[in-house]
């Protein structure tokens, strides 16, 4: 069983999205990211975050949501640590909410096609998607250093 916690939400497309705010670093606007050949569809390449490339994970794909280019608007969040960490592409922070014991919490996604959704939460403004921040850090360090492995 898992302790009670708070939640980043972000959305996209209306939609919000929630991920433990443990695993946030920070928050920064979109900036230029460096695209390199062979990434999969859902890796849009990297930026410098402190001096390390980072991955850029593109949430719309990843959560089969309509895409579109990244805009001066958008935002990235960089969750993990300094040592291991991905960047999140998102329209924008939507606030915080607490997140009961998980135990507790929906886990039956509505959108089955993602398994990077674990649980569901209702508040006063609707539904939120709980994402597994493992699951996304691990979805985009496999695939960069594969790539960067893959050219070197």
């Amino acid at each position: 069983m898992e302790r009670a916690g708070k939640l980043v939400l972000f959305s996209i497309d209306g939609q919000r999205f929630g991920l433990d705010v443990s695993a946030v670093e920070r928050v920064v606007p979109a900036v230029e990211v460096t695209r390199l050949p062979g990434l999969p569809r859902h890796l849009l390449g990297l930026i410098s975050v402190k001096g390390s490339d980072v991955p850029v994970l593109d949430m719309r794909r990843l959560l089969c949501l309509p895409e579109r280019e990244v805009g001066v608007r958008d935002k990235m969040i960089i969750a993990g640590s300094p040592e291991r960490a991905v960047a999140l592409v998102i329209d924008e922070i939507a606030g915080f909410a607490d997140f009961p014991q998980r135990d507790s919490a929906r886990r039956d996604s509505p959108n089955e096609t993602s398994e990077i959704i674990v649980a569901t939460l209702k508040d006063d403004e609707g539904m939120i998607l709980v994402c597994d921040e493992s699951l996304l850090l691990l979805r985009g360090e496999a695939a960069a250093m594969n790539v960067i492995q893959a050219a070197g």
